[in-house]
């Protein structure tokens, strides 16, 4: 059995190095919102700079679980979703429930050292890779980098300012990867807009919770899939 391997964003480089180390047990790698390295480089010009990653991990440490600040990343990660007060709401649960300030500065710290440049080029699974335009945190510059180090990989720029996946045009993006996969998509569904899937004000039905459930995102994701 072969895994199709999802990267969301950050993970991009444990996704990279499976898919270019195990290339039997994967059958396709997707990239969302990856960039290259973590810090800033002559060939990585649009990275965070060192000086960047110090003030982000400074304010990060600072400011984790606090509802202004909470705030004030949403505006800039999810722009589309900022206005929503349930999306509001989650994210603040979100933080405070997820990790301590100390843990989260921990974790992040490991992405400002990321350097994919050697692995890249030994991937040869299929390998789609995509990033929104208007990203605010990783510029598109990065996806497309990225991409042009992977030998035959295809890019897809989407249109929108969100980096998290879940908000903006998720239809977009799903469409891309089910094109991808399968070679046809099906096009929106007919389904509420998206709530937190565990907020208790949520306005969707079970059956489209459920659904919305599987739209957020974060993680590197194995999908089993017959070889």
């Amino acid at each position: 059995m072969a895994s199709l391997v999802l990267s969301l964003r950050t993970q991009a480089s444990a996704c990279a190095f499976f898919a270019a180390s195990h290339p039997d047990r994967a059958s396709a790698l997707i990239l969302y919102g990856a960039s290259t390295v973590g810090t800033r480089t002559p060939d990585e010009p649009w990275a965070w700079s060192s000086d960047d990653w110090q003030r982000y991990l400074q304010e990060l440490g600072e400011g984790w679980g606090k509802r202004d600040y909470i705030e004030s990343i949403l505006r800039w990660a999810a722009p589309s979703a900022y206005d929503d007060p349930h999306v509001r709401e989650w994210f603040v649960s979100y933080q405070r429930l997820a990790v301590s300030p100390s843990a989260v500065v921990a974790i992040e710290s490991i992405w400002r050292d990321i350097d994919l440049r050697a692995v890249l080029p030994s991937i040869a699974v299929p390998t789609l890779v995509l990033h929104r335009t208007g990203d605010g945190i990783e510029s598109v510059d990065a996806g497309r980098s990225l991409s042009s180090r992977i030998p035959g990989a295809r890019f897809v720029e989407l249109s929108g300012d969100d980096h998290l996946p879940w908000a903006g045009d998720q239809d977009g993006l799903l469409d891309e990867v089910e094109d991808f996969l399968t070679g046809s998509r099906r096009g929106p569904d007919p389904i509420a807009p998206w709530r937190p899937c565990c907020s208790p004000t949520s306005s969707a039905p079970p059956r489209e919770q459920r659904r919305s459930a599987t739209r957020t995102g974060g993680t590197c994701s194995k999908i089993t899939m017959p070889s």
